[in-house]
């Protein structure tokens, strides 16, 4: 009996996809098993939530009872040689001061430009503590980080993650990388004569440059070669649909594809793919009458499950098949974050998350229908209020 494709597991606001590495689904199975955990709810969600950094006042909590405790201590205590500890206490030691890393970055993905990855300001090898304390703690940091090198950056792939924020306008990574504000000079330098830059703390790959291409690039650089920290990123996480709409933002299928298609290329032992995304009722949608259509979907969550589809079609025309997109994915995982009405919402200034004119109804037909009432006129507030 052949295995299962895909197995679902949902636990609270988490829904995570286990694929079977012997008979991977098709991308748009994938997607059509995503959709109903994406779905807007028909029922209201009342007032728009607020996010509250709670972690951030346990944190500062437990910083409060460390400096207390530390303070009962005299200052002129002995202090205990690192060699005498017993291992385990050794080895929290060094987890305390090498914690779990989530490595940001921003994409620019505009029409006609190269497609680029900015790690606006990355943990580099002279900032990491545990290289330069002693000998023994920079030997655990190259078993943990491996040799420090110019050309990489320090990347655990059992803990460490990479977690795409933001799409950025070239203009502002020209800004980033202190270049000149014309918007040729990123496309000249980065696509044409240095593919891998590293200023003001910034760093930026080319995309098409740094993964394997089966498109022709005109006069090619010399640094083709891929970052060894590449090979250790293991999971990637998608924040950029849980940020407010800016225009640089709004990515359809088509851009999605072609961001997906290259992220494959570039980090080919991803095996973890999260997405975070909020949750919104239909009322934005509704009509005098209440009535709202099945199966809606706010635009930005279906173009992010298209382009998986998109990235492989482009691979088939281009004769990358049978090689798969992200070979080595085990899981996708769905975060589901605080739902918030779409009506209210869209009164409190986010319309460019709400405008019915980004939300999108399933036709049952294979097609999308969109909404442009509530863009229009406003969405009826009577229900919400009633609530």
């Amino acid at each position: 009996m052949e295995a299962q494709e895909l197995e679902v597991h949902e636990e609270d606001n988490i829904v995570t996809l286990t694929i079977n590495p012997e008979n991977p689904p098709t991308w748009v199975r994938v997607g059509w098993t995503i959709k109903p955990f994406i779905q807007c709810r028909s029922k209201c969600f009342g007032h728009a939530t607020t996010y509250h950094s709670g972690s951030l006042t346990q944190l500062s909590g437990g910083l409060q009872s460390l400096d207390l405790a530390q303070s009962e201590h005299p200052a002129n205590k002995p202090s205990t040689p690192l060699l005498s500890l017993p291992v385990d206490i050794f080895y929290k030691i060094f987890e305390a001061m090498a914690p779990p890393y989530e490595l940001e970055a921003n994409l620019c993905c505009e029409a006609g430009d190269p497609l680029l990855l900015i790690l606006p300001s990355p943990r580099t090898w002279k900032s990491m503590k545990v290289f330069h304390i002693s000998k023994i703690f920079r030997e655990r940091a190259i078993h943990f980080y491996g040799q420090p090198s110019e050309t990489s950056l320090p990347f655990n792939s059992r803990m460490d993650k990479l977690v795409i924020t933001d799409m950025l306008p070239l203009s502002d990574v020209n800004k980033l990388l202190n270049l000149k504000t014309q918007r040729d000079s990123a496309r000249r330098d980065i696509y044409r004569e240095q593919p891998q830059m590293v200023r003001n703390g910034v760093y930026c790959y080319n995309m098409t440059v740094h993964s394997p291409s089966p498109h022709v690039i005109v006069n090619p650089p010399t640094i083709q070669t891929c970052p060894e920290f590449f090979d250790l990123v293991k999971r990637v996480d998608f924040t950029t649909l849980s940020k407010p709409l800016s225009y640089y933002g709004r990515a359809d299928d088509r851009i999605w594809g072609r961001v997906f298609h290259w992220l494959s290329g570039m980090f080919q032992k991803i095996d973890t793919i999260s997405v975070s995304t909020p949750q919104f009722d239909n009322c934005c949608a509704k009509d005098e009458d209440g009535g709202a259509p099945e199966r809606l979907f706010r635009s930005r969550d279906t173009w992010f499950l298209s382009g998986f589809q998109e990235a492989f079609f482009e691979r088939v025309i281009f004769g990358r098949i049978p090689e798969r997109l992200f070979p080595a994915l085990r899981w996708i995982e769905v975060v589901r974050l605080e739902p918030m009405c779409s009506a209210v919402a869209y009164l409190e200034g986010h319309p460019g998350d709400v405008d019915t004119d980004h939300f999108l109804f399933d036709t049952g037909e294979g097609g999308w229908g969109s909404f442009y009432r509530s863009r229009i006129e406003g969405p009826d507030m009577s229900e919400v209020n009633a609530e």
